[in-house]
């Protein structure tokens, strides 16, 4: 999985402002994914409500990363989970 979280890293940090902090947390619930990015240093920066920053952010890094990820949003976060044909082909393949 951190492969999946260097990649997201990489894109989340082009699609924020420079100096942004960019950290990704464990969603404390799994069915909302593999990867979380509260999206609460970018509500100063943008003046928008929470839930609005998310959804253009999700909508930034959607057109940014294609099917790689399923993007979802939850209020203030972005919440991303690596396809299971993805996680089988990258890295169970390789290993059988």
């Amino acid at each position: 999985m951190e492969r999946f979280a260097a990649e997201l890293t990489s894109a989340l940090t082009a699609a924020v402002p420079e100096g942004t902090r960019v950290h990704l947390e464990t969603p404390p619930d799994p069915a909302l994914g593999d990867f979380a990015y509260g999206c609460f240093p970018l509500v100063k920066a943008f003046r928008k409500p929470p839930q609005k920053v998310s959804a253009e952010l999700a909508a930034t890094l959607q057109a940014q990363l294609g099917d790689r990820f399923r993007i979802t949003t939850a209020g203030p976060y972005v919440n991303f989970t690596v396809p299971e044909e993805r996680v089988r082909a990258e890295v169970l393949a390789p290993i059988l």
